[in-house]
């Protein structure tokens, strides 16, 4: 009898083993390389455009800068504003700022992977807001230490039209450095801070509790609370409003300073950013939705789009 068990258990185990993998022939024919357009242009800013080539889902290349191109910008009527000049790593840089209200067209062409042209409008003004900060300290959940944490107060005032779109973004950089030692008579403790050359700069994650961002989470409007590495809402829940929202920046080294920036972004953009989050919040997941990231470049890929912002600039020590 426990021979049968046995082998029942060896055969069961062979079964399990065997019949959890399937491979399929891929029959289908992989895409050729398209040119992909990158640019967020920024209002009264050098417009510069990122061009690279797309890869196939079974090629093993990886994709490459594209040096050679050409890039030109129109304005409405359709006259040329100006040609961007490479200047590095696929880079590309006009001459001349982008004006708030324009509406801008991107052309693009480059030997043996055609054009691209993709359309937007920037932002008229940038957003209108008053902000306050605040320091709090959290405690730490594994126990112990706390965590020094901003929360910025922004009271964002929205104009009485429709389809208004705003991005949020922190930025912490390393401007400053304290270096430390002995009194050799004294045994004292000196401190100096110096100005560092290169500062070291780096988006910082954000927590907000605020419905406006939690409606465009891509862990869904349920959820009591998140962090956010960018957060970009559109004025639904508050047009033409006054809207107070609480930030709140965590695990911050010191000296440093934080930039908050908070922008006006076009329809694009904001699309762009919305399905980037959340292919990214759906990525490795099988039981995920298929997530198409937005793009609005005709004959390839990539986004054209145009935000218009203003900064708080916050030092801490």
């Amino acid at each position: 009898m426990r021979r049968n068990h046995t082998f029942v258990l060896l055969f069961t185990l062979i079964i399990t083993q065997t019949g959890c993998r399937k491979y399929l022939d891929f029959k289908g024919e992989d895409l050729q390389p398209r040119l992909v357009l990158n640019g967020m242009v920024e209002a009264d800013s050098l417009p510069i455009v990122q061009l690279s080539t797309s890869r196939g889902v079974i090629d093993p290349a990886p994709t490459r800068d594209v040096t050679n191109g050409s890039v030109t910008l129109f304005n409405g009527s359709g006259t040329v504003a100006g040609a961007l000049q490479h200047v590095g790593d696929g880079r590309y840089q006009g001459t001349a700022p982008v004006p708030a209200g324009s509406l801008l067209t991107v052309r693009a062409e480059a030997p043996g992977l055609g054009s691209v042209e993709a359309s937007d409008r920037v932002p008229a003004a940038a957003p209108s807001f008053q902000w306050d900060t605040v320091t709090v300290v959290n405690s730490d959940p594994d126990g112990g230490f706390g965590n020094d944490a901003l929360e910025f107060i922004i009271t964002l005032t929205d104009p009485a039209s429709e389809n208004d779109h705003y991005l949020i973004e922190a930025i912490i950089g390393e401007r400053y450095s304290v270096l430390q030692g002995f009194d050799p008579n004294t045994g004292e403790l000196l401190s100096d801070t110096i100005l560092l050359e290169d500062p070291v700069w780096q988006t910082v994650a954000f927590y907000s509790a605020d419905q406006v961002l939690l409606n465009e989470d891509p862990g869904g409007p349920g959820t009591p609370s998140a962090f956010f590495a960018r957060a970009v809402f559109s004025d639904d829940l508050f047009n033409g409003n006054v809207r107070q929202l609480r930030l709140r920046t965590e695990y911050m080294f010191r000296p440093a300073t934080i930039i908050l920036r908070i922008a006006a972004v076009s329809e694009a953009a904001y699309r762009y950013y919305s399905t980037r989050a959340r292919y990214a919040f759906a990525e490795g997941d099988p039981f995920a939705e298929p997530v198409q990231v937005y793009t609005n470049v005709s004959g390839g890929l990539g986004i054209w789009g145009t935000p218009h912002a203003r900064r708080i600039e916050v030092d801490l020590w």
